[in-house]
């Protein structure tokens, strides 16, 4: 199925040596089912790089914990759920959030500079 296909292809590249540094993510729990989403949160919360995540599903979205962006009359700026309901309405039928990590590596938490890898 997809979903499996979407797993596969996430792990070979997560466990590539060395790991890529950022992923980009187009709707990535459109095939999955709840395990495979509670999967792909699982690998995303211990990815070191950063991510950049495009898609509507919202429970997902905070799960991962990106900082959302809103483009507006040419202005980038970050923005929450809240804004994007009072803009768009039901944010769980508009394709909106794009976020990244903004969580600090694992080095750089236990004190390193990041620089590692």
């Amino acid at each position: 199925s997809g979903g499996e296909r979407f797993r596969a292809a996430l792990a070979a590249t997560m466990l590539a040596a060395p790991a890529p540094q950022l992923l980009l993510l187009d709707e990535p729990t459109n095939n999955l089912d709840l395990a495979g989403v509670r999967q792909l949160t699982s690998a995303l919360e211990s990815y070191e790089g950063a991510f950049v995540i495009a898609g509507h599903d919202l429970p997902f979205l905070e799960s991962v914990g990106i900082t959302r962006w809103i483009l507006l009359d040419d202005e980038l700026r970050e923005s929450d759920a809240e804004e994007v309901r009072e803009l768009f309405g039901s944010p769980e039928s508009t394709s909106w959030a794009a976020g990244w990590n903004t969580r600090p590596s694992r080095a750089e938490a236990e004190g390193g500079d990041g620089d590692g890898r």
